[in-house]
């Protein structure tokens, strides 16, 4: 915590998923107007990776992309899907080495 002295504090969200309920504009604004504020933005299906990574590339050292899949839409992944979907996770990784893999829905479980 500050001393009241004129010290700044970082602020981290490590993990939020603002996206799916502000617009981009709005999340522009947030971080303009907390200078201080770093957040880790957590996707939640593959259809939200470009949205992740445009706000990302905006805000460069205080967006962390997360690039994943969250059990609420694990269903939609069809099992013949799943070696494309992991090609696109390693090259969504390869092209941002700062992100990081997440959601990945270790809170659920899912039987197939």
């Amino acid at each position: 915590m500050g001393d009241g002295g004129g010290t700044s504090e970082t602020l981290v969200d490590a993990h939020c998923h603002v996206h799916l309920e502000s617009g981009e504009g709005e999340i522009d604004g947030l971080m303009a107007d907390s200078p201080n504020l770093t957040m880790s933005l957590m996707s939640t299906q593959p259809s939200d990776w470009q949205t992740i990574n445009s706000i990302h590339a905006r805000h460069p050292g205080r967006v962390i992309s997360a690039y994943g899949l969250h059990p609420w839409w694990a269903h939609n992944l069809a099992p013949t899907d799943r070696d494309s979907f992991l090609s696109d996770l390693r090259h969504k990784l390869t092209e941002d080495p700062t992100a990081v893999v997440g959601e990945i829905g270790l809170d659920k479980c899912r039987s197939t």
